[in-house]
């Protein structure tokens, strides 16, 4: 996005789903409580041009960001 190849990226967040994994099995192991449905780990709009009514972060977020805390 900063050279501006391209306006826009969906972001994603790779720790919160290994997190939500883990916590699916230790549920499991615990107490044989299967997953079920989806588990939303989050995403985020992510563009250096944004657009007035839809939320964003920047790229430079983006980069601070994107394996979580």
């Amino acid at each position: 996005m900063q050279d501006g190849e391209i306006g826009a990226t969906v972001m994603q967040f790779p720790s919160r789903m290994g997190e939500l994994a883990v916590q699916a099995i230790i549920d499991f192991v615990e107490n044989g409580t299967k997953p079920s449905g989806v588990n939303d780990s989050g995403t985020e709009l992510v563009t250096d041009q944004p657009v007035d009514g839809v939320e964003s972060q920047t790229s430079e977020w983006g980069l601070e960001n994107c394996w979580g805390e």
